[in-house]
């Protein structure tokens, strides 16, 4: 198995796929899981809760260029500002 490194944590399941979309467009693989975050906020309710963004550690680099290229033209639906 590929060493896994977490992109970025994100608020709910909706946007890591998002994420996880415009990675695979870019040919990096990703996966995501549900952080500990909140406890058993959501359990039973998948799309509630924060996701670890995964990819292959020796794509970190490149899905980090990716996502700050999308970050420049603009947050996808979802993000909010911070």
């Amino acid at each position: 198995m590929e060493d896994l490194a977490v992109l970025d944590v994100v608020p709910n399941e909706v946007l890591a796929d998002l994420i996880c979309s415009l990675l695979e467009e870019a040919e990096i693989p990703c996966t995501q899981r549900l952080t500990n975050v909140g406890g058993a906020i959501g359990v039973g309710m998948p799309v509630i809760g924060s996701r670890e963004i995964l990819v292959p550690a020796d794509e970190l680099d490149h899905a980090r260029e990716v996502l700050a290229a999308q970050e420049q033209a603009g947050p996808l639906p979802g993000e909010t500002d911070s």
